[in-house]
This record gives structure tokens, sequence and C-alpha cells, in this order.
């Protein structure tokens, strides 16, 4: 416990330095407070001041001199303008974008090729060894059982260990009323095919993750993409618009956190989203993968907290936290609990009982809350280290998103780049990102790029982020 509140304390210093840099209260050339100025305004140690000092300048934001102290690097840039609320189509349209999504997945087993594409942490981030210790003590135990076919709704201690975890963090389910999917992909898929039927109309964020845009090209439905905040997500006012205006099917959402830009819906707006949708008896799939991810350190709520009606079908998993292979995450149906059941029994019968006996011994052991302490310590600062490094080293005027979890960025460049041309030009260099494009159906965005910031910071990355920001300003 005393490495993470070390962690915290220096984290703590960096977020002053960093926000004294934004705010330019500090600027290129200054001299930040000295290590016992520091020390006791923060009531740190002067070890923790230094280690948060010699932490931004080993990514060049401070640097040292020798008998003075440190000082803000000479041409240190940080952002100034937010990413703006996007603007797409008020019509629907349909997906095509599946064989550029099939190349940036194929891009991840690729151990040669730098993965700023896909979302995914680091695997010294996660609890491996831990992990690998109860599925070993698993199988030497009862090991006959373990090959047998599983619960088709899950495995029944899975689910209450994930009861009790979902409820600890504010979120009020029975293990009962949940179903056990591979990762939260096809929990979305049963919700989506539950729901909605070829030619229907779905509502959603835009952009929007890409992985949505595949399923919905594959369930021939229509997107219909809102006007989005990074900050706050769809503005209430549009969402009504769209309601009232068309024939809406489905609502796909992503409240914390969101994927690509991070936004997180506020408190009233989810409250009146639900609301409005349960009066018109139309459902809304959440996509709830990134709400552990949190860097204020207090775990949000999600839409089904204000669902009366059993309208909202809550998706999540454990594949970004704990582990990606194992592809175990839930879904908290609501009212569509046959149908999703008997999707799921059409889809892949039953889970493998090893991997969700796994995280359950591991969530009974009360290590997640420190797991995910550490965790979102790291990714707070990789996100920052990453906006810092592209505001750094790409064309002028370019725009990066501010989230407050999760461990992606949005860029926005200027218009004249072109990042799906600029992809295939990337991978041959072996570095992969994602293109703008794929978060919409609308050919628009083709300007941005959404960076995985789930790998800590190192020469490998540093040179990809360099060497992006010269292929964007090849463009212009």
């Amino acid at each position: 416990m005393a490495k993470t509140k070390q962690e915290f304390r220096y984290r703590q210093v960096m977020d002053v330095i960093v926000t004294m840099m934004e705010n330019e209260i500090l600027r290129p050339g200054d001299k930040v407070p000295s290590l016992r100025k520091m020390s006791e305004e923060q009531s740190v140690s002067l070890s923790t001041v230094m280690q948060a000092y010699m932490e931004l300048e080993s990514v060049g934001m401070l640097e040292a001199r020798p008998q003075s102290g440190f000082y803000v690097s000479g041409g240190t840039v940080v952002p100034r303008e937010a990413v703006r609320v996007t603007k797409p189509s008020s019509q629907p349209m349909q997906v095509k974008n599946s064989n550029l999504i099939q190349t940036i997945l194929y891009a991840i087993t690729d151990p040669e090729i730098i993965p700023l594409g896909c979302a995914m942490p680091s695997t010294d981030l996660l609890p491996h060894r831990d992990l690998n210790s109860i599925m070993k003590k698993l199988l030497s135990t009862d090991s006959e059982n373990r090959v047998e076919y599983g619960d088709v709704q899950g495995h029944k201690f899975f689910r209450q260990q994930l009861a009790y975890y979902m409820n600890m963090n504010g979120n009020s389910v029975s293990s009962d009323n949940i179903i056990i999917s591979n990762g939260a992909s096809e929990g979305i898929t049963m919700a989506m095919r539950a729901v909605t039927r070829p030619g229907d109309l779905v509502l959603m964020e835009s952009p929007s993750y890409f992985g949505f845009m595949h399923l919905l090209e594959t369930a021939k439905v229509y997107a219909l993409e809102l006007p989005t905040s990074p900050q706050e997500g769809i503005l209430m006012k549009d969402f009504v618009e769209a309601v009232e205006r068309f024939d809406v099917k489905a609502v796909l959402l992503q409240p914390n956190y969101g994927n690509p830009m991070g936004h997180t819906y506020p408190e009233d707006v989810r409250k009146e989203m639900v609301e409005l949708c349960n009066k018109k008896d139309i459902p809304i799939i959440e996509d709830d993968i990134n709400g552990d991810f949190n860097f204020s350190g207090r775990r949000l709520g999600n839409l089904k907290k204000y669902d009366k009606n059993g309208n909202v079908i809550h998706v999540s998993s454990f594949s970004k936290s704990l582990a990606p292979g194992y592809r175990v995450g839930w879904i908290e149906p609501g009212k569509y609990f046959d149908e999703i059941l008997r999707q799921k029994i059409a889809s892949s019968m039953a889970n493998n009982s090893v991997p969700q006996l796994t995280l359950a011994h591991f969530l009974a052991s009360g290590k997640m809350p420190r797991h995910l302490r550490k965790m979102n310590n790291s990714f707070k600062a990789q996100v920052e280290t990453y906006t810092y490094q592209v505001m750094r080293h790409f064309p002028e005027g370019t725009r990066v998103t501010r989230p407050q979890g999760g461990f992606v960025i949005w860029v926005e460049m200027p218009e004249k780049v072109d990042t799906l041309n600029m992809y295939p030009r990337a991978l041959h260099e072996k570095i992969s990102f994602s293109p703008g494009g794929i978060f919409s159906s609308q050919q628009k965005y083709n300007n941005c790029m959404r960076i995985n910031c789930g790998f800590p910071w190192d020469h490998r990355m540093e040179r990809s982020i360099i060497r992006l920001g010269e292929l964007a300003k090849s463009y212009l």
C-alpha cells in the first residue's frame, strides 16, 4: 500500500506543474518551484518532489540545470485549444468501413508494430502473475469438471463475485440478472440483434468506437450520428430533437470516458436520456468498458441506475483491466433477458469456465481496488505524456482531447492532413494508429486520429510519435 501512496503523491506534484504550464503560469525558460518549496506546499517529501521532477524531465517537459534547479524546457508546447464539438450530418447513413478496420485489428498480433492503433494496455499493467497462480490451482484441483460445458448464463460463482463488485461500485444488480459473454463485443452484438432488425435506425455518438461501426455494418442497420462534445458527449437538445424527428429503434452510447474522445456524460443528462427513452420505449445499449479507468479515484455510475423499466442494456468487460485474452464480459439485459439469452445460446452456447473462475477468485481476493488504482495512476501519467509529445511534434494547429479517464486520446489536425492516406505509410514503417475516418459512417474526421496511450512511454514510442508528426506535416 505504501508504494501506491508514493505513486499517488509524485503524480500529484506532476499534476501541479503540468497545470501551471497549461495555464501559462509557468512558461518556457521559467524556473519551477524549488524542491523544498514544493515539498512544503504539497506536504510531501523532498524525494517525492525529486521523483516528480525527474519524471517530467524524462519526457522533455523540464530540464535540470547544475547548481540552479529545474526549468521549463525551451519550446515547451501545451494544449491551449480544446477539440471542438463535432458536426456530423443529421441524416442516417449506412456503414461501410470493415476492410480498413480488419487491417488495423491484424496489426495487434504483430510484435514488431508499435501499438498506437488499438486501445489496449501494456501487459506490464495487468495482474498476470496473480491470475496465472489462481488458474494453476484451479486446473490442479477438480480438473474433470473444468473441461465440461459451463452454464449458458455463466458460472454462478463468477456472477456472484461480479454482482458484489458492481454493487460495491454503486451499481445495483443481482447475479441472477447477469449473462456472461465473450468480451463486451459479443455482448453488444447480442444486444443489437435482440432489439433491431436490418434497416432499423440506431442513434450514436460521433465519432464513435470503430467496433460499433463494424457491428452496424454487419447488422445492416443505419447509423444516426449526433454532434458530440469531447467533454460531455451528446448534448441533450440534439438527443431530444433526434428522438422526436426519427424512428429510432435503439441508442448505443459510451457514458464513461467514451472511445475515442474520452467524453463523460453529466449526471443530469444521463437521467434525462434514460427517462426519455423509457417514455418512448427505445432501448439503450450502454457500453461501460472504460468505467473503471478514472483519474479522479472515484468510480462513476452508469445509465442503468436511472432505469426503472428494464430498458437499459448494460454491457462491460474485464478485457481492458484484467485479461484481454480471457474474453470475459457481461450483460445486464433488463427486460430483454430472455431474448439475449436466446442470442447467447445461438452465438456460443457458453463461456469457458476456467477464465471465469480465475477472475472470480481474483475479485474475491480483494486485490481489484489496489490494482485499478495503480493502473489508473499509470494511465493518467501516460495520457499526459503522450498529449504533451503530440503537441510538441505534430503540426501547428493540432488539438488534443483531455479525457479524465481511459487511455486513448483523439488528435485533430489541420484539414489538409489525410490520416486514411497516411495510415499505410505509417504501417510500412511499423507504426500503427487509428485513422479518424473509421470512427464514422460519414467519411468524416479524415484529419483526425486516435492514439493508444496504454503503453509506458519509452524511446520506441517517442520515435513513433515524432515520425507520425513528420508524416502529418508532409500534407501541409
